[in-house]
């Protein structure tokens, strides 16, 4: 709860932010395969925002809507990369004043295993809370395929990537 993206934490009720209304619209059109509806999967691009102009929010399927992970996305020209890990440099150190005891999963530099990717990278760099954790990544993918490169960060309680581990695909 000490971290936020776009003023919004880990335990909050969405319904804090977003109308019943508007939570409902956006459920209609994000795609998701989960089975499980335990936890439910809402995008939302603000119009009003700091630094993260799209948001991709998990929520327990309760009368609070309760947020179980939130990831700002900050988009990046896939020929211009370098900015979004020079922005993943800062917010590491940020992370880092926050929480000056974290342990840090190490950095993470991979090619995407989706085959359609086509030469498409990403660097992952991963914090272990007690309650959580928190991930950033950024993401190039190749000439070929039409989402967006950018920047994610990513807050997830223990209960959530139980859930994802678990039960979301079952």
């Amino acid at each position: 709860r000490d971290f936020q993206i776009e003023g919004i934490s880990v335990g909050d009720s969405l319904l804090d932010y977003f109308s019943k209304k508007r939570i409902n619209e956006r459920l209609k059109i994000t795609k998701s395969t989960y089975t499980s509806k335990r936890i439910l999967r809402a995008y939302f691009m603000l119009e009003k925002y700091e630094t993260y102009p799209i948001l991709n929010i998990h929520f327990k399927n309760d009368n609070k809507f309760t947020v179980e992970s939130i990831a700002g996305f900050r988009k990046y020209n896939r020929n211009n990369i370098k900015d979004c890990y020079a922005e993943q440099r800062e917010v590491l150190a940020d992370l880092k004043n926050i929480f000056p005891n974290i342990n840090q999963h190490g950095t993470v530099d991979k090619i995407h295993k989706y085959k359609k990717a086509g030469k498409g990278t990403y660097t992952r760099v991963g914090f272990k809370l007690p309650s959580g954790n928190i991930r950033t990544e950024c993401r190039k993918w190749g000439k070929t395929i039409k989402y967006a490169s950018g920047l994610n960060i990513i807050l997830s309680t223990n209960s959530y990537m139980d859930w994802l581990r678990n039960e979301a695909h079952k």
